[in-house]
């Protein structure tokens, strides 16, 4: 059988092929339409949708509006007045440049229609229909049928009607895709305060408006951001009026460092390359690093629009134009990093706790290397700042940490830490662990005690220091060299079910003998499950200092690289699947209290009361119905716009958490929403707040349908605990095969709701066979 020969393919297909690339959901439409409304110089735009857009999408401005001359030509691919060959792109002043929007949207909606007016003509108006080819095909004039007196309206009838799967998965989510493309709007809302926006959704013939702003030359970016999300921080948003050369200069707005002034989501961070809304993952991340030096637990709100040349820039890589080309992005992103830093740097800022239980939790651990026949002892001095849940004890707040004596596991007895709280506020004094450690000091032997000074006498070509400075860290807690049991493995660090953190460590204060500064190191970042190979002896942590001061240099051309510690580079890496838990093979219970298994060659202990518990928490979690309490007056509640839809959209977890809804649908934007009950059980009383944070559980995980707030939470979890086997427990072989395999059918098996782990790795098998011959007669 031949191969079919190569032939062109019909204009109607390549029509709706390229279209379809350009038009991918309902955002998408109103993007290019709103665009096109912004460069007509429109100050009004009226966006209406009909049953979310499943019906139809109408966009009125009162902009220039369409000339005579250009009805035939307006939807046509690749014709538009904004730029006449590609090296215009070079000095583009407009948000629109190719010709292919209205012409992809008249591709894959079943009818498009324009009407067009101006000072000349109003009341009258011309009404234009194009086919799918974008071709005129009626022209007709009429009396009224705009509200301005000049721009245009365009109407869009039954979007997807030839893109059958398109179609069907539009009207399944129609809802999620309205409120992405309102998330949208707000970008050019946010930038172009200038323009007054009115968004409405018409449902069962009712109109109802969704969002709006109040325009003009006297509103600013900071109204429209308050009129969207509240009053919630946004007035305390720093101007921001940053030159970094002379091409480019950073406008807006953002927050100040102060505690409790950002957020702690990233819902309101606005970015814009010559008011383009853009999507520019690098640069986000900066904004983000740079703010977080300053402010380590929540992340800024910002709007920034970067005026740039636009010879500099290529914004011709997608079709929605949000993705950018930067000409020496790597220089240009390192200037914005210094200007930032200098930004913050120059503040003077109050910290502002958010209650009174909130601190800055910044600590200085002084290291005094014991020596007892040594007339003054060195001094090394960590810089450490930790992102702590306040919720957690933490260490006094002034005083010294004893050493237990040596042998004990997990310590340290050759060094005695001085540990100093700064600038910190009121935090419950509770003991770090179930036991204080002993008091008695041990004595660490005396080759120990002199192996640092003797790594520093190695190095003839480096100066000394006498400090050793971590400037940035964070741990990933997947395993736990040092752990303390409690009672019910609340932590001193919380541990959740999904630790994101990582190890960056920095090494200063050396120079080179050509007295040239040395640069800084690699950052070494520590994310992966190793496997636990000894304990926290004093040797253990000699030998990794060690690892750390010394390197060589083979001349002066080569770079100082760290040298990690050999048990971290040889550890090897083990990779658990939720469904290696059906293959692994039962070994036994240990101690009345743990599971042993075996898997590929390796040795794991599982806990047989936190894998029960997290088996039967999950259960619960997915079956558990709260009770509703009716109230006697329903509370009105005031929300942002978006909550507001995301609380429409998310009515069946709201009232499985216990919240009760009524909506008045001629209620103003944000105000159409009352609670009439509120969960209850027993004693635990729940309030609004408990509403608003499932508001914020929702906008962080919007696929997740068993979301229940802390307080449902933490009563299941005890729930759980108490239904679950216990410590001590005597198991049978078919039981322990049970626990075992139920974690294979959890969504997170790893941790119990009280962060104990339910497995840890003991050991490699292979390992253990060099022994065996001395157990042999």
């Amino acid at each position: 059988m031949s191969l079919p020969s190569i032939q062109s393919i019909g204009q109607a297909d390549i029509s709706k092929i390229t279209s379809s690339q350009v038009i991918i959901d309902l955002r998408s439409i109103a993007k290019e339409l709103i665009e096109n409304a912004i460069d007509a110089k429109a100050n009004k735009i009226d966006i209406i949708f009909t049953n979310y857009g499943i019906d139809s999408i109408q966009i009125q401005d009162n902009g220039k509006g369409i000339e005579p001359k250009d009805f035939e030509t307006v939807c046509l691919r690749s014709h538009t007045s904004k730029i006449e060959n590609f090296e215009d792109l070079n000095k583009l002043t407009t948000l629109g440049f190719r010709g292919e929007a209205l012409n992809s949207i008249c591709s894959l909606t079943e009818k498009l229609t324009i009407k067009t007016t101006n000072n000349d003509i109003y009341p009258k108006c011309h009404v234009l229909n194009y086919d799918q080819l974008g071709e005129l095909t009626k022209q007709i004039t009429e009396v009224g049928g705009t509200n301005y007196k000049s721009g245009c309206q365009i109407v869009i009838e039954k979007l997807f009607y030839n893109l059958p799967v398109r179609l069907k998965n539009f009207v399944k989510n129609s809802k999620k895709e309205f409120r992405k493309a309102t998330s949208f709007i707000i970008k050019y809302l946010i930038i172009f305060p200038e323009i007054k926006f009115s968004v409405y959704n018409v449902m069962n013939g009712k109109k109802n408006l969704i969002l709006s702003s109040r325009g003009g030359e006297k509103t600013t970016m900071i109204d429209n951001l308050i009129s969207v999300f509240g009053n919630n921080n946004n007035k305390n948003l720093l101007p921001l009026d940053i030159r970094i050369n002379d091409d480019i200069t950073l406008d807006g707005f953002i927050s100040s460092y102060s505690f409790g002034l950002g957020s702690s989501a990233r819902d309101r961070q606005f970015l814009y390359i010559n008011k383009r809304p853009v999507v520019l993952k690098k640069l986000e991340k900066l904004i983000n690093d740079v703010y977080k030096s300053f402010n380590h637990v929540q992340v800024p709100i910002y709007i920034i629009n970067i005026i740039i040349n636009p010879n500099l820039i290529d914004v011709n890589l997608t079709p929605d134009k949000t993705s950018i080309l930067i000409q020496r992005e790597g220089e240009v992103l390192e200037l914005i990093r210094e200007k930032l830093q200098e930004f913050y740097e120059i503040q003077d800022v109050t910290i502002i706790p958010k209650n009174e239980n909130s601190q800055l939790k910044s600590l200085i651990i002084n290291v005094q290397q014991e020596k007892p026949e040594a007339p003054a002892a060195e001094e090394t001095k960590l810089f450490v700042e930790d992102d702590l849940d306040t919720s957690y004890p933490v260490i006094g707040s002034t005083g010294s940490s004893k050493i237990p004596k040596e042998g004990a596991p997990n310590t340290i007895p050759s060094q005695k830490f001085d540990i100093t709280v700064i600038d910190s506020l009121d935090f419950p004094q509770e003991p770090m662990f179930d036991k204080e450690p002993p008091k008695e000091k041990a004595t660490p032997p005396q080759d120990e005690s002199q192996s640092l000074n003797h790594v520093n006498e190695e190095s003839s070509n480096v100066h000394e220091s006498s400090s050793l400075n971590i400037t940035e860290h964070s741990m990933h807690q997947e395993d736990e060299t040092c752990n303390h049991d409690d009672k019910h493995g609340e932590n001193f660090f919380p541990v959740q079910d999904q630790a994101d953190e990582s190890l960056t460590i920095d090494i200063g204060g050396r120079r080179f003998d050509d007295e040239r500064p040395a640069k800084r190191f690699k950052k070494v970042r520590v994310s992966t499950l190793y496997k636990q190979k000894s304990t926290c002896s004093t040797q253990h942590v000699l030998e990794s200092l060690e690892s750390l001061t010394k390197f060589e240099c083979a001349s002066s051309n080569t770079n100082p690289e760290l040298n990690l510690n050999a048990d971290l580079e040889e550890a090897e890496i083990y990779h658990i699947n939720k469904q290696d838990f059906l293959d692994m093979g039962l070994i036994g219970q240990f101690n009345l209290g743990f599971i042993l298994v075996n898997h590929n060659s390796n040795l794991f202990i599982i806990d047989q009361h936190a894998s029960d518990e997290k088996f039967n928490f999950e259960k619960l979690m997915s079956s558990f119905q709260i009770k509703q309490q009716p109230l006697m007056m329903p509370i009105n509640l005031d929300l942002n716009v978006m909550d507001e839809m995301l609380v429409l959209d998310n009515q069946e977890t709201f009232k499985n958490n216990g919240f009760k809804l009524t909506i008045n649908d001629d209620g103003a934007a944000g105000k159409r929403l009352s609670l009439v009950s509120l969960p209850v059980y027993k004693n635990s009383m729940f309030t609004v707040d408990d509403f608003h944070e499932l508001i914020n559980l929702i906008s962080e995980e919007p696929n997740n349908k068993n979301l229940k707030i802390s307080k449902i939470r933490r009563i299941l979890a005890m729930k759980a605990c108490r239904s679950s086997i216990m410590i001590g427990s005597s198991l049978s072989k078919s039981k322990m095969n049970e626990i075992v395999k139920n974690l294979s059918t959890l969504d997170k098996p790893w941790n119990c709701p009280h962060g104990r782990p339910t497995m840890r790795h003991l050991v490699e098998s292979k390992s253990l066979s060099s022994n065996r011959l001395d157990y042999e007669l």
